[in-house]
């Protein structure tokens, strides 16, 4: 799944639902707020939320925890071409109940 953070956009279609509007929005509205308090104002062209969830990383061996990591990068890009990029794993053990 993939969010423009300047246009709220939410790739591919079937993630766009309202939950993830209302993610998308409160994203948007965060960065920009944040952009606007640098000094001098940074000129953002894109930025961008990408979630990779590992959905295949479920394992259903009965020796083995089931382990799914999800992959989440923030990108963005200024007007002079410059990226800077952040990522983060969030990698869980899920518990049989």
């Amino acid at each position: 799944m993939t969010i423009d953070l300047l246009t709220e956009k939410i790739e591919p279609g079937a993630f766009d639902i309202e939950r993830n509007r209302i993610l998308a929005g409160m994203c948007s509205h965060n960065l920009k707020r944040n952009i606007e308090q640098l000094a001098p104002p940074a000129t953002v062209t894109a930025a961008t939320l990408t979630a990779e969830f590992g959905i295949a990383d479920y394992c259903e061996d009965d020796d083995f925890p089931s382990v799914g990591k999800s992959i989440f990068t923030v990108t963005l890009v200024d007007d002079r071409g410059k990226a800077w990029r952040c990522t983060s794993i969030d990698e869980r053990i899920l518990a049989d109940d």
